[in-house]
């Protein structure tokens, strides 16, 4: 079960990921990218509450999923973010990365499981990556 539901969340994260931002509708894109930033938040607010297994918080499957699922979406909305033309000011860090960094400090706080641990530490990796990048190209 563990394996098939991992698998399937990185099979469509992959998927998406492959999509051009400009051939998503835009409503549709929106609701995304609201309901993976309300599922950020959520997850930084619920896990100090959450029960420890024996790999950490998260050891349930479902709760695992649920934490990837959300994870990976905005990591990808990031990836839509940044691949969008960022207007005339300079580029600012979407707010994405800005709760998954705040996520990234609430779970170190605590035991997650180190697949969770793992996955988020590199979204928020790329992200600010991908946010020093923009920034410098900005700056040229």
């Amino acid at each position: 079960m563990y394996l098939d539901d991992v698998g399937e969340i990185e099979a469509w994260h992959s998927a998406l990921g492959k999509v051009a931002p400009s051939r998503i509708d835009d409503h549709v894109r929106e609701l995304v990218e609201k309901w993976a930033l309300s599922g950020v938040r959520a997850l930084a607010i619920a896990l100090p509450g959450l029960s420890h297994g024996p790999c950490g918080t998260l050891s349930k499957i479902e709760i695992l999923s649920l934490f990837l699922r959300v994870i990976k979406l905005a990591d990808l909305c990031m990836e839509w973010l940044f691949s969008c033309d960022l207007g005339i000011g300079p580029p600012q860090d979407p707010v994405h990365l800005i709760e998954m960094e705040q996520l990234l400090s609430v779970a170190r706080e605590h035991p997650i499981h180190p697949r969770a641990r793992r996955v988020l530490e590199q979204s928020v990796e790329r992200g600010r990556l991908s946010a020093h990048h923009i920034r410098l190209a900005w700056k040229e």
